[in-house]
């Protein structure tokens, strides 16, 4: 099964992404996730497999009550060499197993596993929210090679390269993303200013990366974890509207309108109650033409519900 992410944003009103899986597994796993190799020991750990199937059951089951195309995440961000021989140096493939428990998860819906689309998820080495700690592009690049690769391998239908702080470290991994033939998107964390966590202004991003992927650009560019407020101001200072139209076309909202130092550690749960923000993702959509949208940190499947309710609303015709 493959499925082109390039095809569905061309042909589909929108297609609706999972919301907050990493950070509802770990705030609500009953053993906690280890600390090298992430959420991906709770795929792993017999005692905790189901409960990891249950959160994407959670959110699959919304996109198919509604017949609608769905984007599924394994958790596969911190699976290099490296952090899995830290967890269990006797593992054989954790990634193979991650990616396998989500192929499973998929097929079980039958007809409809057909809409389920399989991304792989990669991104910053270091915090998310601290672009100091980025790498430089060729420390991207050799640092990312053989996760990027191994994924590659792994035969998603895309590679998904989220929550980049900095554009240089997303300069190293778009180029090895481009070179495994896969579609790929990648989505920066973004300031009310316009410019991603590092200063670089959005618009300059996507047209370095564009320049430096050639025949193999990513399929789309996103923004993930900021509140629309902060998205809408940042988009405000997009002096070529065309490129912005054509090239952006992913949202995952964060529903705290918290600054990303703010948000960084965290213990309390930051939401918003989902019909309200259902209502500001939905202006995005209609003011921006996003069509990739998901829900990130503090939202779960009442808010993915209610966003495809209002989508639906706009076009009734995405439905079955």
């Amino acid at each position: 099964m493959s499925i082109s992410m390039r095809r569905l944003l061309a042909e589909q009103p929108f297609v609706v992404l999972q919301g907050a899986i990493r950070d509802r597994l770990e705030r609500e796993s009953p053993i906690p996730p280890d600390a090298h190799v992430g959420n991906a020991s709770l795929v792993h750990d017999p005692r905790t497999r189901g409960f990891v199937e249950k959160v994407y059951r959670l959110y699959l089951d919304v996109a198919c009550r509604y017949g609608l195309p769905v984007v599924m995440i394994p958790q596969t961000k911190f699976l290099n060499r490296e952090q899995v021989a830290a967890y269990d140096p006797a593992m054989p493939d954790l990634m193979a197993e991650v990616m396998e428990h989500c192929r499973q998860v998929r097929a079980s819906y039958g007809e409809f596993a057909g809409k389920i689309i399989l991304g792989a998820l990669t991104g910053c080495k270091n915090d998310a929210y601290k672009p100091e700690e980025a790498l430089t592009e060729e420390e991207s690049y050799r640092y990312h090679a053989d996760h990027t690769r191994r994924l590659a391998a792994q035969q998603p239908d895309f590679l998904y390269i989220t929550t980049m702080p900095s554009v240089p470290e997303a300069e190293g991994l778009c180029r090895l993303a481009a070179e495994t033939g896969l579609e790929y998107l990648v989505s920066f964390v973004v300031r009310p200013t316009g410019c991603v966590l590092d200063g670089t202004p959005l618009e300059e991003a996507i047209r370095r990366i564009d320049a430096k992927t050639g025949g193999n650009p990513p399929f789309c560019y996103c923004v993930n974890c900021v509140h629309p407020t902060v998205l809408d101001a940042c988009l405000g200072h997009f002096k070529d509207r065309e490129l912005l139209t054509r090239r952006l076309k992913g949202y995952i909202a964060n529903p705290s309108d918290l600054s990303p130092e703010e948000l960084d550690g965290i213990e309390e749960l930051q939401t918003e109650e989902p019909e309200r923000f259902a209502e500001e993702v939905t202006a995005m959509h209609q003011k921006y033409g996003l069509k990739l949208l998901g829900g990130c940190c503090g939202t779960d499947e009442r808010h993915m519900e209610a966003i495809i309710r209002r989508l639906l609303e706009l076009h009734p015709q995405a439905a079955r």
